[in-house]
């Protein structure tokens, strides 16, 4: 008898399938044995088609999903990136806070505003009755309130309209959207290619099974292997369509896929972001702008308003009013006395300055200048110290501060006239040029007259054994200052009016019978003028000149401009 068994897939075929017993044991012919199994094999399309329980083996890929490598990993970029919508979901309401601050400015200059434009029409100077300068500078004031209230109008119109910050509220809700759809898509296509793995492998083992029985049935009856074979095809077919559908859930292509949205939706965070920040940075700088601009306008209208009030009216007016009645009560001396008399007063009137349009400096800047130029005294007079001609050079473009510097280098002459130190001596020379330089170039004279009169104090020993001396004049005298003249004849009037004045301080003391005074100078300064000019080599001929046309221009008297020449 013929037994045909099913065979184990990968088992090793025996002969033909069939264990051929021995001759004792054989009953009937092959072709009835055949004929037997035809009943049983004719049930093959029975068999049960639940092949779980076999032990076929499996194909690798088939029980391997690289889906659950990149699942995880876009699940967790989209939790990173849901997150950082979060952060820019708190971040703009700092943008809702900077948008209601610039609200409210806006209000609060607004009502500035309106204040400012009320109290400029509070001042009515239409009633009259008032004096022409008060009500010019009431006026101006009236004006500059006026100024004020436009000036912050335009800056409210200017925050208002360039400081606007965008509404990212509905940006942030359409990302959440996005994120949200990204996070359904991963799941569904999640599930559905588990499905399909899931149905791909099933198929796959019962279309192997098939395949195994189409193979055992190699030598049966052509109806029986048609019978089989049919029962294959619909197998076969629903594993293509399986897999089918396995490859357009292909991994790869999904990941390009599902990449591409999600960096598109990070660009978009990005984007936002930068925004944000450049939004909040440009409102910021435009309203630093502004502002600016307005301080600027308002800086313009006060300088204005101080240029006005610094006519000083009333006082100029009174002035001119206390003149003409001076005039008018001049008692008559006679008509030459008083042509000469009326000359005095006209030609003080035309003078132009009083005590009230030329105000000193304060005490507060004169002790502020002072202190910053003690360091460079101190250098020469006192503990040696490093300091720089150029910042020297620098400290020294205000005529204030070189008169201050002069007035210093004086005080210690008269202490201290020697300075032991050659360098010493040498450093205060080359500040001392630098001082006339920069005299020459903005034409300041009086500074020249200062320097003039220290340097003939100011010495060093040169040869101690000898007492021979080097006095600062040496040192100086080859600058260009002095050579121009322009400054001799600006210095001699400097000193004339010096002279004057110091005669006139004198006049107290006179004798109560002295009726005449003799205009001649008493001070040092004019009858040594010419020997300074000497000095600094101007010829004596171009000397004699200078001081007749200065003493002409100046309608000295014949006896003072020969006192100054023959000495």
């Amino acid at each position: 008898m013929i037994v045909y068994k099913r065979r184990n897939p990968g088992a090793k075929l025996k002969k033909n399938n069939i264990e051929i017993k021995n001759d004792s044991q054989r009953t009937s012919s092959l072709s009835t044995e055949y004929q037997s199994e035809i009943g049983k094999l004719s049930r093959v399309d029975t068999i049960d088609d639940d092949v779980s329980a076999k032990t076929t083996p499996e194909d690798p890929s088939i029980n391997h999903d690289p889906l659950n490598d990149f699942t995880a990993h876009f699940s967790k970029i989209l939790s990173y990136v849901f997150s950082k919508k979060e952060s820019l979901k708190r971040d703009s309401k700092l943008q809702e806070l900077l948008k209601l601050v610039f609200s409210d400015f806006c209000s609060i200059e607004h009502q500035y505003v309106q204040g400012m434009r009320e109290l400029s029409e509070r001042i009515d100077l239409s009633s009259g009755g008032y004096s022409d300068d008060s009500i010019m500078m009431v006026k101006w004031f009236k004006t500059y309130i006026k100024r004020l209230s436009d000036n912050h109008r335009d800056f409210v119109e200017a925050i208002s309209t360039e400081c606007v910050l965008e509404d990212t509220n509905q940006k942030l809700y359409e990302i959440n959207k996005q994120i949200n759809e990204l996070k359904k898509a991963l799941e569904e296509y999640k599930s559905d290619r588990t499905k399909y793995i899931s149905g791909l492998k099933e198929m796959y083992l019962k279309a192997k099974s098939k395949v195994s029985i189409c193979l055992e049935a190699t030598h049966q009856a052509p109806s029986i292997k048609t019978s089989v074979h049919k029962t294959l095809i619909p197998v076969i077919l629903n594993f293509v369509e399986v897999t089918n559908l396995v490859d357009k859930s292909d991994e790869f292509k999904f990941f390009v896929s599902f990449n591409n949205k999600v960096d598109s939706l990070v660009n978009t965070l990005m984007d936002l972001e930068r925004k944000k920040s450049a939004e909040i940075k440009d409102s910021l700088a435009k309203f630093v702008v502004y502002e600016t601009s307005k301080l600027r306008n308002l800086q313009y209208d006060l300088n204005e308003m101080i240029d006005e009030l610094n006519k000083d009216r009333p006082i100029i007016s009174f002035e001119e009013e206390y003149v003409n009645k001076q005039k008018e009560w001049m008692p008559k001396i006679g008509q030459c006395r008083s042509l000469e008399l009326q000359n005095g007063v006209d030609k003080d009137k035309n003078e132009g300055y009083t005590s009230a349009t030329i105000q000193p400096p304060s005490i507060k800047v004169i002790c502020k200048i002072e202190s910053s130029l003690e360091r460079f005294i101190e250098y020469v007079w006192g503990k040696n110290q490093v300091i720089s001609l150029k910042e020297f050079s620098e400290e020294m473009q205000s005529s204030l501060v070189r008169q201050i510097f002069c007035e210093i280098v004086s005080r210690n002459a008269v202490e201290n006239p020697e300075l032991k130190s050659k360098d010493k001596f040498q450093l205060l020379a080359d500040m001392v040029n630098l001082v006339l330089m920069v005299s020459e170039k903005q034409s300041d004279y009086w500074t020249g007259y200062s320097v003039m009169k220290l340097s003939d104090r100011i010495y060093t020993v040169v040869d101690s054994e000898e007492d021979e001396r080097c006095y600062l004049w040496s040192m100086i005298g080859t600058n260009n200052y002095w050579k121009k003249r322009e400054f001799w004849e600006e210095c001699l009037t400097i000193i004339i009016s010096m002279d004057l004045k110091a005669m006139f301080e004198t006049l107290g003391s006179l004798s109560p019978g002295a009726k005449k005074i003799e205009c001649v100078p008493i001070t040092e300064d004019p009858l040594t003028f010419q020997e300074r000019m000497y000095k600094y080599g101007i010829p004596a001929l171009e000397c004699e000149e200078i001081v007749n046309r200065v003493c002409k221009n100046l309608r000295m008297p014949q006896t003072y401009t020969e006192a100054i020449i023959q000495v």
